[in-house]
């Protein structure tokens, strides 16, 4: 479950997917079926899972305000979409979204949990 929600998190923080302007209605399906998860499970292997539907809804919620803000979405005005989704979006996700931060806090605990596995694995003695 905890790599699942790892590989779905780097794919949903991807600056095509989290970078697009349709962000908020992209995720909708995937908070959807990640709730039945969590409602038909009995595990407690769900609570990554919790935190995960919490931080694509907050995300969601960070690109509908940028969104609200100044831009008129309609057909004929593609091109400006594109641009705003790049001077708003795309160099933001790492640092300001909430989906950003978050997947930067998953990478640095897995890297250290990375090295732990590591450091243990090495034989103590050499011949």
């Amino acid at each position: 479950m905890e790599e699942a929600s790892f590989v779905l998190t780097e794919w949903l923080v991807s600056a095509p997917v989290c970078g697009s302007v349709a962000f908020p209605e992209m995720v909708i399906p995937i908070t959807v079926a990640l709730r039945k998860i969590i409602k038909g499970s009995k595990s407690r292997d769900v609570a990554g899972v919790k935190v995960l539907v919490e931080r694509i809804e907050d995300n969601a919620k960070w690109i509908s305000q940028k969104r609200s803000r100044g831009l008129s979405l309609n057909p004929s005005n593609i091109d400006a979409v594109a641009q705003w989704e790049e001077k708003e979006l795309k160099n933001k996700i790492e640092s300001e979204s909430p989906l950003g931060k978050y997947t930067r806090v998953t990478r640095r605990a897995r890297e250290k949990r990375r090295q732990l596995v590591d450091k243990v694995s090495r034989p103590f003695f050499t011949c």
